[in-house]
């Protein structure tokens, strides 16, 4: 049968380690902190201005607070006895909405990764550049593919167009030379010019006035003789 052994008594201090290994850690583990706030304090004054450094002996929001003070709205009284706002003068970016008007920044060093940050916009620009040019040429390119295709329809038509007048002007010439040699026929042969319609006319009406007779035989006496003119 196994042996149960008796449960140990829960000890005052249930800590793991010696009381002398757990200070030295603690203290080491202090100065840790302490040494990274100070790196942390000594990398932002490179580049922060002067004059936003904050007091160590300070509270940080009481030196925000102190510090952000001369960047808000001034508040003006008028002859009417209304009030108004208006920002601090001097160069800066004024912020309507949170009513303030921080100066200009001015750093003795540029911020941290700015060279990198510029270097990734200039990249992503040179990118976006390149991919609009190439996207511009295969437009261009698909652009001047129609149009070759146009003009060789318009070639094709302007060389129908081309057959077709120099007929007309064959025919046209044809014309011509056959109206110059019907003028060096003999007068027997030209066509006499056609009588004028009044004299037609009457020659209507003279036909239609002749009305023959039936019973009588067709021989050269009984037909009757046109008139003439």
């Amino acid at each position: 049968m196994p042996v149960l052994l008796p449960a140990a008594e829960p000890s005052e201090d249930s800590r793991v380690g010696a009381p002398e290994w757990r200070e030295e850690a603690l203290a080491k583990s202090r100065k840790a902190h302490l040494l990274t706030d100070r790196c942390g304090q000594e990398a932002v004054a490179m580049w922060q201005p002067k004059d936003s450094v904050r007091d160590p002996h300070v509270a940080h929001h009481l030196c925000r607070a102190a510090y952000i003070e001369p960047w808000r709205f001034r508040v003006e009284m008028l002859k009417g006895g209304g009030t108004v706002e208006k920002p601090p003068p001097g160069e800066g970016v004024t912020l309507w909405k949170s009513k303030m008007k921080p100066p200009a920044w001015y750093a003795r060093l540029p911020l941290p990764l700015h060279r990198d940050a510029r270097a990734m916009q200039t990249a992503e620009a040179v990118l976006t550049h390149a991919r609009g040019a190439r996207l511009t040429a295969a437009r261009l390119g698909r652009a001047q593919h129609q149009i070759n295709v146009q003009l060789q329809l318009l070639l094709r038509q302007r060389e129908a167009t081309d057959v077709r007048l120099s007929e007309v002007r064959k025919g046209l010439l044809i014309n011509k030379q056959s109206v110059k040699l019907r003028g060096y026929r003999p007068k027997s042969e030209k066509v006499g010019p056609s009588p004028p319609p009044k004299l037609v006319a009457k020659l209507k009406l003279r036909v239609q006035g002749i009305q023959p007779e039936k019973n009588l035989p067709h021989t050269k006496e009984n037909i009757p003789r046109v008139p003439t003119l």
